[in-house]
């Protein structure tokens, strides 16, 4: 077995083996800018997301995080992507205080679903990047997508209040 297999088998322990893909044709729709990543991972936690980055770290490996994946042409194109870090399944509203005017969402959840639970409650987050609804609140804010009513709200800086918890490259 190689030493990367035996990695892999690591990570599998963590993140559970149908969360990891390295098979060719899978792996070909995940390309970044003609890119094709060796291993696409789906945790389904944040301790899944340590876990992929501090496994990547030692082994070496370029990480690139993907969210629903609508902006993945945007920026620089990478040198390597040898790993994509999919945020899909970190899809949860955490905390939603109406009151308040706050609400803690995963990097995952899409703007189509957090405008559809603050609709319910008379509220919407003020945000219209293209192709708004089906792209990840961590994607909009890495990318500080906005659209027209940047003008009159503020862009995703103005509208976050920052207290991420963040995962760093050792996990």
């Amino acid at each position: 077995m190689t030493d990367i297999a035996v990695a892999l088998d690591r990570l599998a322990e963590k993140v559970g083996a149908d969360n990891i893909v390295t098979d060719a044709e899978a792996l070909a729709p995940f390309a970044v800018d003609g890119v094709t990543p060796s291993v696409l991972v789906h945790p389904a936690d944040e301790e899944g997301v340590a876990a992929t980055l501090a496994w990547a770290n030692a082994a070496g490996l370029a990480v690139v995080p993907r969210g629903a994946g609508t902006a993945m042409g945007l920026g620089m194109p990478p040198r390597r992507a040898d790993v994509i870090l999919s945020l899909e399944r970190l899809n949860a509203i955490l905390e939603y205080e109406p009151a308040d005017l706050t609400v803690t969402a995963q990097a995952g959840v899409t703007l189509g679903q957090l405008q559809a639970t603050l609709a319910e409650r008379g509220q919407w987050l003020p945000l219209d990047p293209p192709r708004g609804g089906g792209r990840s609140v961590g994607g909009i804010v890495a990318t500080a997508a906005a659209g027209p009513h940047r003008l009159g709200f503020g862009t995703p800086r103005d509208r976050v209040i920052f207290g991420p918890r963040i995962a760093e490259a050792d996990g």
